[in-house]
């Protein structure tokens, strides 16, 4: 396979330096054609239509403001021809004078504008306008408009963006598209962007981006980007996701106003969560306003966009968690059951602005801001939890089990039961949220038209600030348990709703039974920041055939940090002692004063369980701090475990070449990124149990234990792209392309977490390698009238050094065991890189808008996309193993 790569490479050298070099044509008396193409209908200036000057065999696409320009055309008269996706093509004369500049504007129309008053002309527009942009790309790429599948349920563009082929979502416990997967790779392993332009996320030293935080009402439209170019950043294993936000400059009118007011209704007729149907209606409201102004001494020269946006999104959900035995036997156990019963409602509050001002007739300046706030407030969750040691009970010779061993041999595949033994227990957790993420964004965009030369550049500043504070509102979390607690767990009737019984031991509907109870406040942050610098030059050859010379550079400083705060009390009562006082033998740590019954939906079979109201458990606790007992060594070492930060700077630069030869268009270059890293956290030496008091184990375990990692390299991503029109109708592509992906931040900084019950050691692994891949692509896409495209693809993904969860290892004896002789036989989780990887897929997607169809059926459209893959892979020992286990 090496010597295919250095043939790709030297084919895609060559086919740049051959571009490059070719003979300039003798050139005879020459003037200048520009214009503006627009949608003659709606006055809409129209990006990306294509204009042909058919006798000189020369072609330009219209730019964001839908002008074109053909330099150095020799003097005389020639037909123009513009033609754009769901409009009829257009043909006219024209007359170039030499040395001078000819202007022609030309207008497009369709008949589906000579419908009925009340046709709704957005939709069509904007998916004619995604289509064509995905039509004129020189690569593999999806592009959708926001209007084509009308007003979103949650207004995400994640919503979006999973009915592409090849995207599927991360969804939350209640169904909302959290971030997307692109090609089966992980959410951090794609690149997402806000007009080119990365944004900082919300996420825990990671690179996912969160879809939940933004709204997609902002947005014209959504690119998912499967064979990157060289001007675009290379870290995007899977695929780049791109959103274009709205501009006005292209509007026919003056201003225009557009509005959304909604709700969400939880209708009692269906079957709702008991803490759902108590909060049956929440708004979701929208507001934009646009405006064209004639400034300078210009005309229709400023154009501003602003827009608010409010939302409630709520949701709930009942779920189970089942966890089986570790073993490959079967019959197997189930040892760890849980239910789980949420609410919660996420509101965004959002205001943006966008400015686009054409300084002079090639100069255009651009100002963006986003403002974002999310926050959760009123999440709620109910768990329960029956859980048992993994051990088998033996069976005496009086047919009795003997000893502590917790599970019946009995079991079947549906059929649990567990004795009431010390290790058998049942646990109840009340939850509160508290969340808060500020974004804000701010982008600035410069395009400069010098005739054959066009410059452009940008700056782009973001931030994201999470507080994850409980204590505002009485939030947190409570747990508290019932001990040696038999119980049945039967699946036979149903996997999904299973029947739970409690068997033996202290009845777990009672509060009176239950203890060890410990309350939790979250304090902790995280904050995020991204800067880019980018700056290209686009420079067309006086060649004969459509030639352009493009380069540029990006400079990107991404910051990522986490604090930790968080603290937490045992409830003691009235004695001020946990548990039974020695004094008086008595424990009067009654929680009947918290616990309560709760109706839920999926704890089957159990009946009312008793759950603590968090804020009631807030609000003794400030009243009452006697009655509780703070956890100080928990106090003191989360500000350690809990604060770490990265710095990451990638500054590339690239060259490549485009041509257009006939029917052939073709897309070569290279790009060069240098990546230093830099970050800092705390490993916990060694975990000092044998030291009692709190302060000084902190002390112990966390003096002089902070570490920073440094690191840097150096990366070349060539690609070559070809696309073929074999007519008008019918496109093929083909691609071939490296990408890079980079590891997650928390993988970055040092850490080591010590599980003394699971007997586990958690280390993170700074110095883990970027995993490669390089893409080869093919498709076929066939587009037609009325707005429609038809495609089907291959593609293949050969990685290299990926990156997985490595668990294999085991801590040795001796004082050189690397963690002062202590935790030996502890297992490691870690990270590594694995040899090489290998994934295979088919694509194929369909849409198409029914205007065609009479009345109010000409309103419909239809998407459809299927998407197979199929992966292996080894871990660089050679031996392959199955797709399951290649992330």
């Amino acid at each position: 396979m090496n010597h295919i790569h250095r043939m790709l490479r030297l084919a895609s050298f060559s086919c740049a330096v051959g571009l490059t070099l070719a003979t300039l044509r003798a050139q005879s008396a020459t003037g200048s054609l520009t214009g503006v193409v627009a949608n003659a209908a709606t006055g809409s200036a129209l990006e990306g239509a294509v204009v042909t000057l058919p006798s000189l065999g020369r072609q330009e696409l219209t730019n964001p403001s839908g002008r074109y320009t053909f330099a150095n055309v020799p003097a005389g008269s020639y037909p123009i021809e513009a033609s754009y996706t769901g409009l009829d093509l257009v043909r006219q004369p024209v007359t170039v004078a030499a040395g001078r500049a000819t202007t022609v504007d030309l207008d497009l129309n369709s008949n589906v504008y000579q419908l009925a008053e009340f046709t709704v002309t957005g939709e069509r527009e904007g998916s004619a306008a995604a289509i064509t942009r995905q039509r004129n790309a020189p690569n593999v790429k999806s592009v959708v408009s926001l209007d084509a599948f009308g007003n979103l349920a949650n207004e995400s563009p994640g919503e979006l963006l999973i009915r592409l082929p090849g995207v599927t979502p991360r969804v939350t416990d209640d169904g909302d598209v959290f971030a997307v997967y692109v090609r089966g790779t992980d959410s951090q392993l794609n690149s997402v962007t806000i007009d080119g332009n990365k944004m900082a996320t919300s996420g825990p030293l990671n690179r996912e981006f969160r879809f939940l935080n933004v709204s997609a009402a902002f947005f014209d439209e959504l690119e998912v980007v499967k064979a990157p170019t060289p001007d675009m950043d290379a870290d995007s294993i899977g695929g780049a996701v791109n959103m274009k936000t709205k501009s006005t400059l292209g509007m026919k009118e003056k201003r225009r106003i557009n509005y959304r007011i909604g709700a969400k209704w939880a209708a009692s007729f269906w079957e709702q969560t008991p803490i759902r149907g108590k909060h049956p209606i929440h708004p979701l409201t929208s507001l934009g306003y646009q405006e064209i102004f004639n400034v300078g001494g210009g005309e229709r020269n400023l154009g501003v966009s602003l827009g608010a946006f409010y939302s409630e999104n709520a949701s709930s959900y009942a779920n189970t968690i089942r966890d089986y035995t570790f073993s490959l036997a079967d019959p197997a156990y189930v040892y760890d059951y849980r239910t789980i019963d949420g609410y919660n409602v996420r509101t965004q509050r959002s205001g943006t602005a966008k400015v686009d001002y054409q300084l002079t007739r090639s100069t255009r300046l651009t100002f963006s801001g986003m403002i974002n706030d999310a926050f959760e407030s009123l999440g709620q969750s109910y768990t329960t939890r029956m859980f048992s040691g993994r051990t088998i009970a033996v069976i005496g010779a009086n047919g009795q089990p003997t000893g502590t061993n917790a599970i019946l041999p009995t079991f079947t595949n549906t059929l649990t039961e567990v004795r009431p033994v010390a290790s058998s227990q049942f646990a109840v957790t009340s939850g509160t949220a508290g969340f808060f993420d500020r974004q804000r964004r701010a982008q600035l965009d410069i395009e400069q038209d010098f005739g054959r030369l066009d410059l452009d550049g940008s700056l782009s500043w973001s931030r994201s600030r999470v507080a994850q504070d409980s204590s505002a509102g009485g939030g947190g979390s409570f747990v508290s348990d019932v001990r040696s607690v038999g119980w049945r767990l039967d699946q036979s009737g149903s996997t999904e709703f299973p029947a739970l019984t409690q068997t033996a031991g202290p009845s777990i509907l009672d509060p009176r039974n239950y203890g060890a109870s410990q309350y939790t406040r979250n304090n902790s942050g995280r904050r995020g920041q991204v800067y880019v610098v980018n700056g290209n030059a686009k420079y067309d050859l006086p060649l004969e055939r459509p030639t352009s010379l493009k380069g540029g550079f990006r400079w990107r400083r991404q910051e990522s940090a986490e604090t930790g705060g968080d603290r937490r009390w045992n409830f003691a009562g009235p004695d001020g002692v946990v548990g039974v006082n020695p004094a008086t033998g008595r424990n009067d740590d009654d929680l009947s004063a918290f616990l309560y019954p709760v109706e839920r939906t999926s704890a089957y079979g159990l009946g009312p369980i008793p759950f603590a109201h968090v804020g009631t458990v807030s609000t003794h606790l400030d009243q009452n701090p006697a009655q509780w007992r703070e956890d100080v060594y928990f106090r003191e070492s989360d500000p350690y475990l809990g604060t770490r930060d990265v710095a990451e700077e990638v500054t590339a630069g690239y060259l490549m070449t485009r041509a257009k030869l006939g029917r052939l268009g073709v897309l070569a270059g290279v790009r060069v990124e240098r990546t230093e890293v830099e970050g800092t956290g705390f490993a916990r030496q060694r975990t000092r149990t044998e030291i009692t008091d709190p302060l000084a184990r902190v002390a112990a375990e966390f003096g002089n234990s902070r570490r920073e990692v440094k690191g840097s390299y150096t990366d070349t991503f060539p690609g070559l792209h070809a696309t073929y029109a074999f007519n008008q109708r019918l496109l093929g592509r083909a691609s071939w392309s490296s990408s890079i992906g980079r590891p997650a931040f928390t993988a970055l900084v040092p850490r080591e977490d010590v599980n003394l019950t699971a007997q586990t050691i958690t280390v993170n692994n700074p110095s883990l390698k970027p995993q490669y891949a390089e893409n080869y692509d093919a498709t076929l896409e066939y587009y037609f009238e009325p707005v429609g495209l038809l495609s089907a693809g291959v593609f293949q993904k050969d990685l290299r050094d990926f990156i997985f969860n490595d668990s294999g290892g085991v801590v040795g004896t001796g004082f050189d065991n690397g963690f002062g002789g202590d935790y030996a036989g502890y297992n490691i989780n870690s990270q590594g890189n694995g040899g090489r990887a290998r994934i295979r897929g088919l694509e194929v997607g369909y849409q198409q808008q029914f205007t065609f169809l009479p009345g109010w059926l000409g309103g419909l459209s239809g998407f459809a996309n299927y998407t197979y893959l199929t992966t292996e892979g080894d871990y660089g020992g050679g031996a392959s193993v199955s797709a399951t286990q290649v992330q």
